[in-house]
């Protein structure tokens, strides 16, 4: 089974719904503009991923894997949009379990990392670059 950036955002609101840990209207609205953006950015996402050029980190980011990659305009958008909603969900949900964004960021690169394609680049805590395979 496939898990998507959207299955796995899904799968994070409901365990905290779920919990009873959702605090407020205005986190659960913030998370729903979080997930739409996620859905909107996820093909391109993909494609670079499948291009070698963005590959997962384990801040819970996505990193250009070579620096001139960030020559391209649109990837480099992609990137800073991606990480900027990734960092404020880390925020929402680490208020929401009373924990750290640094915890949470690290929980969800791990799931990243095992739910990587083979082929995509994981950028290992050394800052080395590895192809899963």
């Amino acid at each position: 089974m496939k898990l998507s950036i959207t299955n796995l955002m899904s799968a994070i609101v409901a365990a905290l719904l779920a919990a009873g840990l959702a605090s407020s209207a205005a986190s659960a609205a913030d998370k729903t503009e979080l997930q739409a953006r996620f859905e909107r950015r996820y093909p391109q996402l993909l494609e670079y991923k499948s291009q070698g050029k963005i590959g997962e980190t384990t801040e819970g980011t996505v990193e250009a894997v070579e620096p001139g990659y960030l020559d391209d305009q649109t990837l480099k958008n992609l990137i800073d949009e991606e990480n900027a909603d990734r960092r404020e969900l880390y925020r929402i949900i680490a208020r929401e379990e009373n924990t750290t964004p640094a915890k949470v960021a690290e929980r969800t690169a791990r799931r990243n990392f095992q739910k990587a394609r083979p082929g995509e680049y994981l950028k290992a805590a050394d800052g080395t670059w590895r192809k899963k395979t």
